[in-house]
C-alpha cells in the first residue's frame, strides 16, 4: 500500500501546488504556500518503502502532512476576505495589479513553481 501511494501523493502535492492560481496579497497565502513546498518536500525526501517498519514511517509522514493541512482551507478562506477587503479598499478590482487579477507571478501563480527552488531539488 505504502509504495503505490507515495508516488500518489507526490503527484497529489505538486498538483496541489500548480493549481492554487490565488495570488492573495497576505501572510496567509505564503503559510499555506509553505505547507505544501514543505509537505513536498518530505515527500520527496522519504527514502523508498522496503519493509513494514519504513511503511509504518511513512504512514505516521503522512499523517503529520494531514494535520498540517487540516486547515488550509479556513487559513485560505481568511487570506479571500482579506483581499475582498483591499479590493474594497482600493476602489474595485481596477485598483488592482494585473498580476494579482491573473495568477501571474504571485504567491501560487503560473510563475509561482520557478520561484520555488526548494521542490527542485533531487535527493
Amino acid at each position: 500500500m505504502g509504495c503505490g501511494m507515495r508516488g500518489n501523493e507526490n503527484a497529489r502535492s505538486l498538483h496541489r501546488l500548480t493549481s492554487l492560481q490565488l495570488s492573495l496579497p497576505s501572510l496567509r497565502a505564503h503559510k499555506v504556500r509553505d505547507w505544501y513546498v514543505d509537505s513536498f518536500t518530505e515527500l520527496r525526501a522519504f527514502p523508498a518503502i522496503k519493509d513494514a517498519a519504513d511503511e509504518l514511517a511513512f504512514t505516521d509522514l503522512l499523517r503529520s502532512i494531514y494535520r498540517r493541512h487540516q486547515h488550509a482551507v479556513p487559513v485560505m478562506a481568511m487570506g479571500v476576505a482579506e483581499l475582498k477587503a483591499e479590493v474594497a479598499a482600493a476602489g474595485g478590482m481596477g485598483a488592482l495589479s494585473s498580476s494579482s487579477r491573473s495568477g501571474g507571478s504571485g504567491v501560487f501563480g503560473r510563475g509561482a513553481l520557478a520561484e520555488m527552488p526548494e521542490i527542485h531539488q533531487v535527493r
